[in-house]
């Protein structure tokens, strides 16, 4: 499972930096999918509830750093949708990718809706018009196109370190 979680990791860490960096050198952040959520569930809901919350949390406060948005935008929501993802994967079936899409909406909905809320109460000019929440939808189905993809990568990945720990231990065939 180390390899797994380095992957899963690994991911985490080039979404971060393509989300931050890439995507705003070639105009795309207004319509590109949340990479870091897309990373987070599926690692959530393989390595459970404190790696989501811890995951979610550093890596929100590291956004929130380098995209200038207030501390604690980025961190809080998905830090939560992190956690969630971790202590539901028990009750579901989490190696379906429609559970890791349904964590993804919901972290980005939370995403947004504490977005929209800092914006409201630091008084700032506040305009939610059609194209606002057009590009919300946007970024939420690009966002769970992107999870389905990685969630099938590092369960697969998963699968295959069990089967060569099985088989390095005498138990597979």
């Amino acid at each position: 499972m180390g390899r797994v979680r380095a992957l899963s990791i690994a991911q985490m860490i080039i979404g971060l930096l393509i989300q931050t960096s890439a995507l705003h050198v070639f105009g795309m952040n207004q319509f590109a999918p949340n990479l870091f959520v897309a990373a987070l569930i599926p690692a959530a809901l393989l390595f459970g509830p404190i790696y989501g919350l811890a995951c979610g949390y550093i890596g929100g406060l590291i956004i929130d750093l380098l995209t200038g948005y207030g501390l604690g935008l980025s961190a809080i929501p998905f830090m939560i949708g992190g956690f969630i993802a971790g202590i539901l994967k028990e009750y579901i079936n989490d190696r379906h990718y429609l559970s890791a899409v349904a964590f993804a909406i919901v972290t980005m909905i939370l995403y947004d809706t504490f977005m929209f809320l800092s914006l409201y109460f630091s008084r700032s000019v506040l305009v939610v018009n059609l194209s606002v929440v057009f590009q919300s939808i946007m970024v939420i189905l690009l966002t769970s196109g992107a999870t389905i993809l990685m969630h099938i990568w590092l369960h697969r990945s998963s699968d295959t370190q069990l089967r060569r720990n099985r088989m390095k231990s005498g138990f597979g065939n």
